[in-house]
């Protein structure tokens, strides 16, 4: 009976072996299944996961490429191509900084307020900012207009500064909201900073030697400085106040050519034109002042020798002028000579650098029968032509040196009215106080 239970016994034992090895079995296989099945989901939710990264990361492409289709560039990069430091980073403000010669130039982005500062010039970027992947881009011109990086591919012999038909007179008139007033005539650092950010381009300045051979901006000596009619010393000029004339309330700062020349180079697209003062208007006078503007643009950099466009007042000046530069580009003024239209025109049109004739604004006369040239030459008879009698420069005359490849300026045209009426005419540009380029806008789109 022993025998039987043990051999019985080892019957059951085999069997549970068997079954708990089934069920083993059994939970191996459902355990590799589950395994399985796991590194599948896994697998899938893996593949979702990249998928989902790999359509974000091509809509971003998508999204830098149609930026940048649209004009817009990556703002840091860019401004690190153009030579700036980027000195201060946070998330709605970059501060960049660049030195030109001895110009530190500190460039400010303010994204809350789409706007920019270099140092006091101001630039308007409303829609003109967009932020991806924490990348902020700018649109391209707005850039351009910031660094004037386009300012290092100009051919300067081509007279690009007559893309602009204004050019600020005596650095342009100074608009007071405060005081309300308005100063012309003050050559003065507040005057060029107010018509930058107003649009200007070109600034004429006038020029005349201190008592101590420094050229300051100042119209004459008998409206500014002492108001005596003598000059006065480069330190007493420096410790006044540039005024206005006729006379404001407004005080400005005095400044000299240097100064000038500083701020062309934190604005490179900015152009000076001379009108020096002499006495006698003598080679020696001549040679002196330029002598001073061409030291003091290449102590700083030769390059700003491109950017002054000196105003010459006769055939003389012409030759003492290119005798000290070979400036790319010159005007001749019609204020101190008494040559006639034709001659003046042949003259500039045998000049390569003489692309413009400036003359005073005439009123277009009332009555008359006959219209004349320049130089007195009758042009016919009829009441179509009669409002031209008289003029220095004819429409013929100006038709004549558009013909040549000549341009024409009136000075000094500060209204509306005397700008429509020297356009009509066929005037090319015209030096004005307080009239702007957005003027010139307002024309095209009227006339």
């Amino acid at each position: 009976m022993a025998v039987v239970s043990e051999d019985k016994q080892r019957k059951q034992n085999k069997r549970l072996s068997l079954i708990v090895g089934g069920i083993l079995g059994a939970v191996l296989i459902i355990l590799v299944a589950v395994l399985i099945r796991g590194k599948v989901i896994a697998d899938k939710e893996e593949a979702v996961a990249l998928a989902i990264e790999e359509t974000v990361e091509s809509q971003q492409r998508q999204q830098e490429e149609f930026l940048i289709s649209s004009g817009y560039v990556p703002l840091v990069e860019q401004m690190e191509e153009c030579g700036y430091a980027l000195v201060a980073d946070a998330d709605r403000e970059y501060t960049f900084h660049k030195k030109n010669a001895n110009m530190d130039i500190h460039v400010i982005f303010d994204m809350e307020q789409e706007s920019c500062s270099k140092n006091e010039y101001d630039f308007d970027l409303t829609d003109s900012l967009m932020k991806l992947r924490d990348v902020w881009y700018i649109r391209e011109d707005k850039l351009d207009a910031i660094t004037n990086r386009s300012a290092q591919s100009v051919d300067y012999s081509k007279h690009p500064w007559t893309d602009f038909r204004v050019i600020a007179h005596a650095g342009g008139g100074y608009r007071d909201a405060e005081g309300g007033y308005f100063s012309n005539y003050t050559n003065s650092y507040e005057a060029m900073v107010q018509n930058y950010n107003l649009g200007c381009r070109v600034f004429e300045f006038d020029f005349a030697l201190t008592t101590d051979g420094r050229l300051a901006a100042v119209h004459d000596w008998k409206y500014h400085g002492n108001m005596d009619g003598d000059p006065v010393s480069s330190e007493e000029w420096d410790a006044m106040d540039a005024v206005a004339k006729p006379a404001t309330p407004g005080a400005y700062t005095t400044i000299f050519v240097e100064d000038i020349l500083d701020q062309m180079l934190v604005n490179e697209d900015m152009y000076m034109v001379t009108d020096v003062k002499f006495e006698d208007l003598t080679e020696e006078e001549v040679r002196l002042q330029f002598d001073i503007i061409c030291q003091a643009a290449v102590s700083r950099d030769a390059s700003l020798l491109n950017r002054i466009v000196p105003q010459i007042y006769s055939e003389e000046m012409y030759d003492w002028l290119m005798d000290i530069y070979p400036f790319p580009s010159v005007i001749f003024t019609c204020y101190k000579t008494d040559a006639k239209a034709g001659e003046i025109i042949d003259f500039c049109a045998s000049k390569d650098n003489i692309h413009v004739i400036t003359t005073q604004y005439e009123a277009l006369p009332t009555s008359g029968d006959v219209t004349t040239s320049g130089d007195g030459t009758a042009l016919g008879e009829g009441t179509d032509m009669v409002d031209e009698s008289g003029l220095r420069f004819s429409s013929l005359d100006i038709a004549n040196l558009h013909s040549k490849g000549l341009l024409i300026y009136n000075y000094t045209v500060s209204s509306f009215t005397k700008m429509y009426d020297c356009m009509s005419r066929g005037v090319d540009g015209i030096y004005s106080n307080n009239l702007l380029p957005q003027d010139f806008a307002v024309y095209d789109a009227v006339k």
